[in-house]
Order: C-alpha cells, then structure tokens, then sequence
C-alpha cells in the first residue's frame, strides 16, 4: 500500500541568544521563518492518494479497518479487504489494483454488511472521493458473484470506476443482479455477463441496474452480454443517465427492453445491439425517456413477442441517426413500435429486413408522431398491412426511399400497403420520396401506398402505380420508367447501406445532376429523392 498525505506540521520560531527576539539581520531571517510555519500550518486542500495492490483471489475480510492497510488474517490483500479499507477511509481517492485471477466471491445472498456476498460500496464518510478498481483486461481478471448474490453494490454519492475486468453470476433478489448503482459509476473494457435474478423474482436490470437521483452510469468499450430481467435485461435505467460508447449488447433477455430499458436520458453511439429477446416489447431498446439518442449504432437480430423488435418507444423523444435496424422480429412493428406520446426521428438511417410476424408494420408501426429524413426503409416484411411503415398517427417524410417492402406475407389476401399503410384519419406526407417496388405476397402489381398521402415536391413511384394524393397537396407523384432502376440494398458510401438507382435508359441532359444521383447521396448527408 502506497499512502501519498500532505506534510506534517511543525514550528520553530527563530530566537537570539539571550532568549530574545533576534534584531537586524537576525529579525529578517525570523520573519521569513514565520511565514514559512505559516504556510505549513495551512491544510492541505488535496485529499490523500491510497493506492491498494491485491495480491490474493481468496474472498477474505480485512482484519483491522482502523489501520488504513490492506491486510487480511492470511497476511495477504485481497479485493473485499481492499474494498473494506475504501470504505473507512476518509476523504481519499483509492486505486485498487488486481491481477490476472477469478475472485469467487463467498455467499450472502443480498446481505447488507461488507464482510460477505456483495461487494458494498457505501455513501462516502466524507467528501466525494472517487474509488477506482482495476484489472489486467476483463479476459482476465473476473469477478464471479458465484450466483449467489450481486456483484457489486454501490450508493448514492459514491463515485467509482472499473476498467478491465469481467463481472459475471451475480444473482439477486433485488434489482441489478450485476451491479445496482445509485451512484455515479463508470465502466470501460469490461465484460458485465451471466447476471440473473433470483428464481421467481421480478429483477430490474440483469446486467446493471442504475436507478435513483443524481445516478449515471457511463460506459466505454464494454461488452453487457447473457444478463436477465423483467424490465432491462442489460440495463434497466431509472436514474440521471446512461451514456454508452462502442458497447456490444448482446443476446440478454427480459420481459421489456432486451438490451435496456430507459426512464431518462439515454445516449448510445458507435454500439451494437444484437440477439437480445424479451417477452413483450421493446428487443432491444424499450425507451420511456424524454432524450433517448441513438447514433452509428446497429440494431440487428432482436426478437420481441409483443411490438418493436429493435427499439418500443412510448413517450418522450427517440433520434436514430446514421443507424441501421435490420433483422428484427416482432408480432408488430418488426423494427420500431412508436406509440402513446413518443416522437421518433429517423435520419439518415436505415430500416431493412425487419419482419412483423404476426401482426402490422413490418419496418415501423406508428401511433404517435414520427419523421423520416434521408434514410431507407426497405425489405421489410408483414403478415398484415404496411409492410414499410403502418400508420394511425403522424408521418412526415422527406428525402427517403421506401422500396422492396412486403404486405400480407402469408398470400392469404386482405391486407394492404406494401410501402406505406396511411389509416383513416391518419396524416401522412411524403416530400421528395421514391416509393417503389414494394407488393403485397402473391400479387402481380406493385402495391405502393394505402390511403391519403399527401405530397410535397417530386415523388416517384412504382411503374403504373400511385397513391391516393390527399386533397390540396401541393407536390407531384410519378413513375419510374422500370423497376429495374432500383438498385440493390448495399453499400453505397455512408454509414448505412441505402439502396441507389442504375442509369436509365434515357440520358438526362441540361447540366442537371440526376436524381437517381441524389438517391444514392442522401444517406451520405446530402440531398435524397427529388429535391
């Protein structure tokens, strides 16, 4: 252990020989020293720097928290002894170093002391101190709950961060089975995987759980893999925020949001979200937070029995930018279910092979309020009506493609929309969109829109198709000269695939950049459609 404190105090006023203040020279030299021991009798405003090296994976206590030394009876630091001395010194950053091992932790099923089961991370005894714990990589360096109790336990006002380490078979019956966090907890490099909530118990956040006032949670090249629990199998956010960069969700499952379920500000960018399963809604993501923003992030494979294989979103606002949503499954909504009093913004996204299969709205399923810009719906598939977009609330779409979507999937006949499904009532306007090439199964036309759509600018359509153009729109509708213009789904530049034009059979001329040009760009951050 390494202990770094400010300098003792100490004062040695200088004095003349017969005992008296020295005079001249003497007297200079005295007030120099004096100002000196004035300086040392100032505290220090830095907090002591504790630095614990763990040189044991055995779960044993601290022997003597009075004495800020990690030691056990062994002789030996191991982790909770580290973590015990964290929390009885006083206002002092610690850095807990482990090395390579798996540290089983002992059982003690939720047990509140710090002696046994969880690792508790009380309310500081004073000030904000910032508690640190690092490993050699979480390859490494694993921290097993033993399921049979959570992990890691940490309180409100607690500050601490973990980097390099796996955490892995917490087991609760409270919430977060893998961590539960009401303080201000940051990860990076760390694998939090295997979390599960005791049998029969109704556990928020599998993986972790942030929740209560002034909790944030920040996250940093991290892996949230094969966690359970009713709301948030990865995450379940109920605090200030999560923030979450370059993190891989994986294959966690829960009742609602897969991946995360968020009460308050969410923020993912540069993440994967992938093979995570729930029993209702919401695959991935089921969001009830006022700023959810979602950004270079893919969303692919998701399953939701109910609605919104990729993300559910209910109230608040979701942006998905510069984000793909591809081969989800839901009963409705395959990629997206927005509804109650959600706003979901799509830009420069693309939606694509997401399949409602049972239900509507194989791309997105909308009742609320919802913009496209510049993005891609395309290949998605319903067993029921819209197989790009299904709509009874808002849509307002501008420089986008609907294109290769699917309608009543089963042949069996009755459903409608294979691009777009406008309800009765319904608002639906498009603005410089190509809606092309989608067709309900078994049929031999295409079978672009269903209902009133009202138009805006230059609008394409499939050959010998239209919709129904609401009255007074302003804009125009039509067809491409072949379906054959339509490119492939790929990569085109950009950070999604998009789906661009060949050349047609007739030069465009005049200096005028083609349209199909300007197809292919709007993903890349340009102009889409027929602007």
């Amino acid at each position: 252990m390494i202990v770094e404190r400010g300098p003792e105090k100490s004062r040695a006023p200088l004095r003349g020989a017969s005992g008296n203040l020295a005079t001249g020279r003497a007297r200079r030299l005295w007030m120099v020293a004096a100002a000196m021991a004035i300086n040392t009798f100032l505290p220090t405003t830095l907090p002591a720097q504790v630095l614990f090296t763990v040189d044991s994976v055995a779960d044993e206590v601290d022997d003597n928290t009075a004495v800020a030394s990690c030691h056990t009876a062994s002789g030996t630091c191991t982790l909770r002894a580290a973590v015990m001395q964290a929390n009885h010194i006083g206002n002092a950053d610690i850095t807990i170093m482990l090395p390579a091992g798996v540290f089983v932790l002992g059982p003690g099923v939720d047990a509140d002391g710090e002696e046994s089961g969880d690792l508790n991370l009380p309310t500081p005894i004073g000030g904000s101190p910032l508690t640190t714990i690092t490993g050699t990589g979480a390859a490494t360096t694993i921290i097993d709950g033993n399921l049979t109790d959570r992990v890691f336990s940490i309180a409100v006002g607690r500050r601490v961060n973990i980097n390099g380490v796996t955490i892995r078979n917490g087991k609760t019956f409270g919430n977060g089975a893998g961590i539960l966090n009401a303080g201000v907890l940051s990860l990076a490099n760390c694998v939090i995987d295997h979390n599960l909530p005791a049998a029969n118990y109704t556990t928020y956040g599998g993986g972790i759980s942030n929740d209560g006032a002034g909790s944030a949670l920040t996250l940093v090249d991290c892996v949230i893999s094969n966690n359970v629990g009713l709301l948030g199998g990865g995450i379940y956010h109920g605090g200030d925020s999560v923030v979450a960069t370059r993190v891989t969700f994986s294959n966690n499952q829960a009742g609602s949001g897969g991946a995360i379920l968020a009460f308050d500000n969410l923020s993912l960018d540069h993440c994967t979200l992938t093979g995570n399963q729930v029993t209702d809604s919401g695959g991935a993501i089921d969001n009830w937070s006022d700023n959810a923003v979602v950004t270079f992030t893919t969303l692919k494979g998701n399953i939701a029995a109910q609605n919104g294989g990729a993300i559910r979103n209910s109230q608040g606002e979701l942006t998905l930018t510069q984000s793909t949503a591809d081969g989800n499954f839901a009963a409705a909504g395959g990629g997206i279910e927005n509804r109650g009093t959600g706003t979901v913004n799509v830009r420069q996204s693309t939606i694509s092979s997401n399949i409602a299969q049972s239900g509507i709205g194989g791309g997105i399923v909308n009742s609320s309020t919802l913009f496209v810009t510049s993005s891609t719906i395309a290949s998605n598939s319903a067993l029921q009506d819209g197989g790009g977009i299904w709509n009874s609330g808002s849509v307002n779409m501008y420089n986008s493609t609907i294109v290769r979507n699917q309608a009543d999937s089963s042949g069996i006949g009755g459903s409608d929309g294979g691009g777009l499904f406008n309800a009765v009532g319904a608002t639906l306007n498009i603005r410089n969109n190509v809606v092309a090439g989608n067709f309900l199964s078994g049929f031999q036309e295409y079978h672009d829109c269903v209902g009133d759509v009202g138009m805006y600018g230059n609008n394409k359509f499939s050959p010998g198709v239209g919709c129904i153009v609401a009255p007074g729109s302003p804009g125009t509708a039509t067809s491409l000269e072949s379906i054959d213009e339509l490119g492939f789904l790929r990569d085109n530049g950009g950070p999604t695939k998009t789906v661009a034009l060949v050349p047609m059979s007739a030069p465009e001329g005049g200096g005028i950049v083609s349209w199909r040009y300007r197809l292919a760009l709007g993903a890349r951050g340009g102009c889409r459609g027929l602007c």
